[in-house]
């Protein structure tokens, strides 16, 4: 198996083949074809779960077995969806409940297990650091939450619960974080600075 890292946006033109992607920025699915009508295809088995799909072809066709996750999913309004040759499809939860996902039916179990960590705190600093690299900033409130339907941090809020503000007042705490007040749109907002680390603002709920 070949592994690489990416930087964002990762993008399969036309088709996906034998891929597995774990990638914690966004994937684009670029279509082929006439503008009116480009197509994209997933053939062999691939598992794609990123922080954002970004959908940009008239219509998928499954040939073979597709997991497709996101945190947040985009695509065009009129997209088509087939599953043909025995195909076979599994989509992440957000996708689920949403058209036309939730109008095929999940044939495929999803890739992971949902395991609690072993140490959840250390896991949820290393997920930060790979999603928010840099001076990335994080946008929390006030009570170092993370921001209701922020697709940024959605996964935080899953896995973790309220993990992320023990970590936040931690770092605060033992001075690996800066808190700065800042004013934006009449409300109050913070900002956290980890060095070497993420640029975390936080707002209030």
């Amino acid at each position: 198996m070949l592994t690489f890292s990416a930087k964002a946006p990762v993008s399969f033109y036309a088709q996906v083949r034998d891929c597995e992607v774990e990638f914690p920025g966004c994937v684009q699915l670029l279509g082929e074809g006439p503008s009116s009508s480009t197509s994209f295809y997933a053939r062999g088995t691939s598992t794609i779960i990123s922080e954002t799909v970004d959908v940009r072809a008239g219509s998928i066709t499954i040939e073979g077995k597709l997991w497709l996750e996101g945190e947040a999913v985009s695509q065009p309004p009129q997209l088509q969806i087939f599953v043909i040759n025995g195909g076979h499809v599994g989509w992440g939860p957000h996708q689920r409940t949403q058209y036309p996902w939730n109008e095929i039916q999940q044939t495929l179990e999803q890739p992971y297990e949902d395991e609690v960590p072993e140490d959840p705190v250390a896991e949820l600093a290393i997920g930060l650091a790979r999603r928010f690299p840099g001076s990335t900033p994080l946008v929390l409130t006030q009570f170092y939450a993370p921001v209701p339907d922020d697709p940024r941090t959605r996964w935080a809020s899953r896995r973790f619960g309220s993990q992320l503000q023990e970590l936040m007042k931690m770092l605060e705490r033992h001075g690996k974080a800066s808190i700065e007040t800042l004013e934006a749109s009449g409300s109050e907002r913070k900002l956290c600075d980890q060095p070497r680390g993420p640029r975390t603002g936080v707002a209030p709920a």
